[in-house]
């Protein structure tokens, strides 16, 4: 007779700080809450410990947000990909290394989660503990910064470019008509005249 052991479980969880929304730290526990109150009872002196410490004095603590539960043999990938996603958006995280105790997450294994986490947008609770991140006026402020900069990068504006040239433009071999090229001309003056779009680049 055939032993079926069973699957074992754990999450992937962030710390939020209540005074900007901002997601601070990400981490796996078996038991989230139980780690959650650890986090508020350890002393040291890392970053994270700083920000803890900078939340007590004015009597704060962070909120605790599960992002994901997986299979234990899997935590590892899921917990570098959880950190290279927020920082990817901009996140001032507090973790000292990308996760996974070291886990290296290579390009294909990145695309592979990518994939399977779509699926949690699916979950109307998900989406909504995402809002609370994505809202947040200093990631918003960050991410502004960010596409500034990239905006003025000339390198980066070089990769855009070429990565649209020739068979790699989706438009490639296909001719407009004039009055597709009226249209997209009458698009182009109206946003060249709006301020609000200017002011995003510092024409």
């Amino acid at each position: 007779m055939r032993t079926i052991r069973a699957i074992k479980y754990t999450h992937i969880y962030g710390l939020i700080d209540p005074r900007t929304n901002q997601l601070r730290y990400i981490g796996k526990a078996d038991s989230p809450h139980i780690r959650f109150k650890q986090h508020l009872k350890h002393r040291g002196r890392s970053h994270k410990h700083c920000w803890l410490r900078s939340l007590k004095r004015l009597k704060l603590i962070p909120e605790l947000i599960i992002l994901e539960r997986v299979r234990d043999s899997q935590w590892q990938e899921s917990e570098s990909w959880w950190i290279d996603y927020f920082k990817s958006l901009g996140a001032n995280l507090t973790n000292m290394i990308d996760g996974g105790y070291g886990f290296s997450l290579t390009a294909e294994i990145k695309s592979k989660m990518s994939v399977s986490k779509k699926r949690l947008w699916e979950s109307e609770e998900f989406r909504k503990k995402m809002k609370i991140v994505h809202d947040s006026p200093q990631y918003r402020k960050e991410l502004s910064e960010r596409v500034k900069v990239q905006a003025q990068n000339k390198e980066t504006r070089e990769k855009q470019a070429a990565a649209k040239r020739g068979e790699k433009n989706h438009n490639f071999g296909k001719s407009l008509t004039e009055e597709t090229k009226r249209k997209i001309s009458a698009i182009r003056k109206e946003q060249m005249k709006a301020s609000s779009w200017r002011s995003q680049y510092d024409f």
